[in-house]
């Protein structure tokens, strides 16, 4: 697998407690197979929730072997990670 190729998921709306594994089931399909790029462009509203999603996606990554990268990540989200010590997710 070329590291270059990856595949872009762009979740809209609120990523929150309610939606969070929705959003999370399907990145995590999506990992198994190919990298993928989130771009955080069209989210409203993130909570905490958003956090143990993105770990799990590293968990999933790591596991398939697979990289997985963020664009446009909302400062509230960077804020949050870094109130948590998790700011590596983003680095």
């Amino acid at each position: 697998m070329n590291s270059l190729d990856f595949q872009a998921y762009k979740p809209k709306g609120a990523i929150v407690i309610n939606t969070v594994n929705k959003i999370a089931d399907e990145v995590s399909s999506l990992i198994k197979q190919h990298n993928v790029l989130i771009d955080f462009s069209e989210t409203t509203e993130i909570d905490s929730s958003a956090l143990a999603m993105i770990l799990q996606w590293r968990r999933d990554a790591e596991a398939a072997n697979t990289q997985l990268s963020f664009s446009q990540v909302p400062v509230n989200l960077t804020t949050l990670a870094d109130l948590y010590g998790v700011a590596f997710l983003f680095k």
